[in-house]
């Protein structure tokens, strides 16, 4: 209630047949009332029919910055490092008011301890709002973002070994992204994809993970349609010594 402006009416019995006991429903609905502070005096506000309508209104309310952000940042994942964020869409000026917005809205939160060294680390308050903000996205824009973060995160100093299965992931997920577009704003980056799966399936090979190596060789496989062929033959040996590895014959 507190955080209900003033004047601004709240239909209550339509609002929990909505929600149908559903916490975040409750909470997410209020937060949109709160945001709602230019309301007129008496007005009833419309309560949305579900929780992705409710959390896209909520979406729909921020400024240009802070709703691209919170769009680039859910292309990384639930959660995200700004300095990511900034260099796949350039925001490294609005940064820090941009964060601070989507805080203050609670939208997202400070992380814990992060898993790059040196990277602040957010994350969104839950993952249905993070999937409302990817869904937002044209699939070409998505590709050529998934295309920076992967980018961003070879960049980094690091071990080898260290991140190749968060590379791995998004340079696959730009290729497959760009497949569903008639138009792609820039190729499939498939081949830095192909080699990221197979340094992933390395890593997982190093340690005994048969199981896991052979998946990322068969994801890798099923982007190398257009590649050389005696890359394609690589994969095919690779993969089948996975197999025979897991008893597999």
């Amino acid at each position: 209630a507190e955080l209900v402006p003033a004047g601004v009416q709240v239909p209550v019995d339509r609002l929990l047949e909505a929600a149908g006991g559903n916490p975040l429903f409750l909470e997410e609905t209020v937060r949109m009332i709160s945001e709602a502070g230019e309301s007129s005096e008496g007005e009833e506000l419309p309560v949305p029919s579900n929780l992705n309508a409710l959390i896209t209104s909520r979406l729909d309310q921020l400024g240009p910055t802070e709703k691209a952000l919170a769009q680039n940042a859910s292309v990384i994942g639930t959660t995200f490092w700004p300095d990511a964020v900034a260099a796949m869409n350039g925001l490294a000026g609005d940064l820090e008011a941009g964060l601070a917005e989507l805080q203050q809205r609670d939208l997202v939160r400070p992380g814990g301890s992060s898993r790059i060294t040196g990277e602040r680390e957010f994350a969104f308050k839950h993952v249905l709002i993070r999937d409302v903000a990817y869904g937002q996205l044209p699939k070409g824009r998505r590709a050529v973002l998934h295309r920076k973060f992967a980018d961003w995160v070879a960049e980094l100093p690091r071990d080898e070994d260290e991140l190749s299965e968060i590379i791995a992931y998004h340079f696959e997920q730009a290729c497959l992204t760009a497949r569903t577009v008639a138009r792609p704003v820039e190729s499939p980056p498939v081949v830095p994809a192909v080699e990221a799966l197979m340094r992933a399936a390395g890593k997982a090979e190093r340690r005994e993970g048969f199981r896991e190596a052979e998946r990322f060789y068969t994801r890798a496989l099923e982007l190398a349609e257009d590649t050389e062929v005696a890359l394609r033959s690589e994969l095919r040996y690779r993969r089948a010594r996975m197999l025979v590895g897991r008893g597999d014959l």
